[in-house]
Parts: C-alpha cells; sequence; structure tokens
C-alpha cells in the first residue's frame, strides 16, 4: 500500500476509540448505528452518511432493505427523500448499490463472513455508468454530493449486510484512497469485536416467512401505521407527521408490502385477528 494510502496515526487512533465507544454502547444497537455515522462523517470528511442493514446481499434473491440510520445532513427534507427511495425499494435503481452487491457476489461465501469490504465509487462504477444513470441524473441535483466511499460486512451466515456508505458535497475534493483505507481499518477492527461478542450481532433473519411473521418496521412506518389504525386518512397522516402525501403513500405501500395485504381493509383486518402484528 502507497505510504499516502495509510491512514494517518491520528485517524487510526480516532478509529480505535470509536471502536471502543460502540462496545460501551452494548444494548443499544440504533444507538451504535448513529454513533457509526456521525462519527465516520467526521473522521472521513463526509457531509453525509447512511448506515443501511440489508438482507440478501449477496444472495440470488432480491435484496431487501431493512432499516437506515442517517447522519451528517442538516435538510430533514433530504432525509426524506432518500427514506421514500429505500420503502420504496427505489435503492435497486442505485448503480453504486447494485456494483457493490456485485462485487459481494462474487466473493467465496467464506469470505465474505471473515473480511469485510471498502471501496471508492470509480472502484465500483466507472464514471460513464455512474453519471448516465436516471437515478443519479434525478437526485444528483437534488442531493448535491456526489463522491461516495462505500463499505460493507455481513457478519454470519443469515445476519443482514451492514452497508455504510458516505459522500462529500459535489464541489468538494472526491475521496482518496486513504478515506477508503480509513473506512476499512474501521470495519475490520468492527468485525473483529463483533466475533469476540462485544458487540450487539445483527438479528438473523427468521427462515420462513409466515403468515403470522411480525415484520420488522422502520421507526416512521411504525407512526404511520399507527395513525391508519386510528383511523386517519393518508392525508391526515401526512400532516400529523408533517411529510409529504406522497411520501406517505410511499409508506403505505412499504406497509402492504411487509403484511402481505393489498388495501388498508386488509390491514385493518390482519390486526383484528391478530394483533401480535405490529412490529
Amino acid at each position: 500500500m502507497p505510504r499516502t494510502a495509510r491512514p494517518t496515526f491520528e485517524q487510526a487512533r480516532t478509529v480505535f476509540r470509536l471502536v471502543g465507544d460502540l462496545r460501551d454502547l452494548r444494548g443499544d444497537p440504533g444507538g451504535q448505528r448513529r454513533l457509526i455515522v456521525h462519527s465516520m462523517c467526521e473522521i472521513l470528511g463526509a457531509r453525509q452518511g447512511t448506515a443501511l442493514l440489508l438482507e440478501n446481499f449477496a444472495g440470488g434473491e432480491s435484496m431487501r432493505f431493512r432499516e437506515a440510520t442517517h447522519g451528517g445532513w442538516a435538510n430533514g427534507a433530504v432525509i426524506e427523500l432518500w427514506e421514500a427511495l429505500l420503502h420504496a425499494r427505489q435503492f435497486h435503481r442505485d448503480v453504486v448499490m447494485r456494483g457493490c452487491q456485485d462485487i459481494e457476489a462474487a466473493r467465496p461465501a467464506g469470505e465474505r463472513h471473515r473480511r469485510p469490504v471498502a471501496r471508492l465509487r470509480d472502484q465500483i462504477v466507472p464514471d460513464d455508468v455512474f453519471y448516465a444513470a436516471p437515478l443519479v441524473r434525478e437526485l444528483l441535483p437534488v442531493l448535491e454530493i456526489d463522491s461516495h466511499v462505500c463499505g460493507w460486512h455481513t457478519p454470519g451466515p443469515g445476519a443482514p449486510t451492514l452497508a455504510l456508505t458516505f459522500h462529500r458535497d459535489a464541489r468538494d475534493r472526491p475521496f482518496a484512497p486513504r478515506e477508503r483505507e480509513v473506512l476499512q481499518l474501521f470495519l475490520e477492527e468492527l468485525a473483529i469485536v463483533g466475533a469476540e461478542g462485544k458487540l450487539d450481532p445483527p438479528p438473523v433473519a427468521p427462515a420462513g416467512r409466515g403468515d403470522r411473521e411480525r415484520p420488522f418496521l422502520s421507526p416512521r412506518e411504525r407512526a404511520v401505521l399507527k395513525h391508519l389504525l386510528g383511523g386517519r386518512s393518508v392525508k391526515e397522516t401526512a400532516i400529523a407527521l408533517r411529510i409529504s402525501h406522497r411520501t406517505t403513500e410511499d409508506y403505505v405501500k412499504a406497509l402492504y408490502r411487509k403484511y402481505d395485504v393489498h388495501s388498508r381493509g386488509e390491514l385493518m383486518t390482519r390486526f383484528v385477528s391478530a394483533p401480535e402484528l405490529v412490529g
């Protein structure tokens, strides 16, 4: 590795300190992910970061989004936009995410659980493909972020993948190999303490998805569900939660998909017969 690509002593020390702080948050996996995103934004000099829990990241089935934790964005409207894309499964249009999935799928199965991966965006997808992608052309003017550094790790068979992605302002200098190596170092240290049982392991996905399974819901999905079950319309729910009508509809569609229903009436019936199904 070229000397200029190695993490500085201060960067490495900060990474080790962060991993120690994460150990102190054992019992609060959501708090751990929030600390990861906010701290790594500072360490990497990123404007925005997101931690994603994804199922089937390297499997043959369709990749499924489970949960997202955001940090670094000052604009709440941008977070709402990203959440809407995730819950509407629009992240499948993201050429960077698909490229990460292809890299992971090409690795030997045993290696996926032993060694995390970190990549700069141009190591995942070339410029001509990235800037020609419809989702990129649609979102870059809105998000005003461009340069990516991404990393991911699947801690064990059946566990969801923790995928981290960080971005810089489109007008800022791109991430360099050193930032990639800093993220690689962090993920490797995280994998070591996780294997030692010093972190909360991600919940293993259930083997079967029967009718009585309680699906995982994000905090926003639970809030929308609560309003719907309370008798509010989609419009009234959007106003109560201070989000757009379209975003609320996206959450409603996600609820229908997770509970395997096709209408609000069916959703209500599910909870009359099995109220424990709420996530």
